[in-house]
């Protein structure tokens, strides 16, 4: 760990680090020294917080004693470098703490919410770790085997939202129930005045039982469904099926920031249909709203899998590709040029229509770039495109 000494004073670390030793021998075998490594782990840290972030979960990295090396604040990080026991998690929830050591993974709810964790092995097999010390230049405490060393990563919703998320939905399946049960009795008491045979209202009272199950399971997948459709019109083109101009920029910030922060390559592309306004005024809306559906089909089909498609206006699309060269960019908005240009949209008196469109593209190239500074030098390159007489691609250069 990183130490402060002054005045002869040694103080607490300024900042956790994870230390790797090994010797160093001279020519002869003889021991010269020690290489020492300090790794300060914000990084890794930075990066577990990214992906587990959310915000009706708390994300927390523990090592094998239950101390946290990323947890609910600052203050009861590496506590085991400063001695305080009290920040452990076998000490505040020793309970769950026990239920997390019993197995590699799992789920559990107990009455402080929904905990899910699994184990981490950090270190390659045959690798021995001391147990670390906080102590001022002095060895670890005992060696461990690679397979005895591990972490725990744990997250947990808080009861009180866990049942604020699922109770609602849990209120209205069984009042749907209870009401269809009420029906239910109502309708054999008819049953019973209208028909004296017993074995009748029988049969009757398993009919409508099986009548109350599958509408039961019809209402619990209209609702599923429902909230399903709910989500996705929330992100998608109601027109084209695309992502729309806000889920498009919630996924494309994602790569923005990746790309600073791991120093990754991307490209944008801005695409735009040739003469649209033409299409509408000579042929119609509905025509129009074919061509955009037939262009959206084409980008769809013709992107990669990592690839992030969008409707971001009325006849532009947008494209961001993660990792790609600017040749390989202009590789595939070439294959889409193409294609847009082949397709053929039937009109009055038998006759097809064809389309048409430009394309710009603009790279990711230095550390400061935003997703919007990106999209920009995409969209000159647009207009140089439109300038240079449309139905081509042009990527942006100073």
């Amino acid at each position: 760990m990183d130490l402060n000494v002054e005045n002869g004073k040694i103080e607490q670390p300024l900042k956790p680090m994870i230390r790797v030793g090994t010797p160093i021998f001279s020519k002869n075998g003889k021991k010269a020294g020690i290489l020492l490594l300090n790794y300060f782990a914000e990084n890794l840290l930075f990066a577990f917080s990214e992906h587990t972030h959310n915000s009706s979960t708390k994300p927390w990295l523990l090592n094998n004693e239950g101390y946290w090396l990323k947890g609910e604040s600052a203050e009861i990080e590496w506590g085991f470098m400063y001695k305080n026991t009290l920040t452990s998690m076998s000490r505040l929830y020793p309970e769950s703490w026990l239920k997390i050591m019993a197995s590699k993974e799992g789920q559990f709810l107990d009455n402080i919410g929904l905990w899910t964790f699994t184990t981490i092995y950090p270190l390659v097999e045959d690798q021995k770790p001391s147990t670390g010390t906080h102590e001022i230049f002095s060895p670890g405490h005992s060696n461990l085997e690679s397979q005895d060393y591990f972490w725990k990563a744990v997250l947990l919703i808080p009861r009180n939202l866990y049942q604020s998320v699922y109770q609602p939905t849990k209120t209205l399946i069984t009042f749907v129930t209870l009401t269809l049960l009420c029906i239910l009795y109502f309708g054999c008491w008819l049953l019973a005045r209208a028909w004296v045979s017993e074995k009748h209202i029988e049969e009757k009272l398993i009919q409508l039982n099986k009548n109350l199950e599958v509408t039961v399971d019809e209402r619990t997948e209209q609702l599923l469904l429902a909230k399903k459709q709910a989500e996705e019109l929330a992100q998608t083109d109601e027109l084209t099926g695309m992502n729309n101009r806000r889920s498009f920029f919630s996924q494309g910030h994602i790569i923005s920031e990746q790309a600073i922060r791991y120093r990754l390559q991307f490209t944008v592309m801005m695409l735009d249909i040739d003469w649209f306004k033409k299409v509408n005024d000579n042929y119609g809306h509905l025509i129009g709203d074919e061509a955009l559906k037939d262009v959206a089909r084409v980008i769809m089909a013709g992107i990669r899998t990592p690839d992030i498609s969008g409707r971001i206006g009325g006849e532009e699309f947008a494209i961001i590709l993660p990792q790609t060269q600017p040749e390989k960019t202009i590789e595939i908005a070439e294959r889409l040029r193409r294609t847009v240009k082949s397709i053929a949209i039937p009109v009055a008196d038998n006759k097809n229509i064809s389309l048409t469109i430009s394309i710009g593209i603009g790279q990711y190239s230095d550390q400061n770039q935003s997703l919007h500074e990106v999209l920009s030098l995409a969209d000159k390159a647009l207009y140089q495109a439109k300038e240079q007489g449309r139905n081509r691609v042009v990527l942006f250069e100073e």
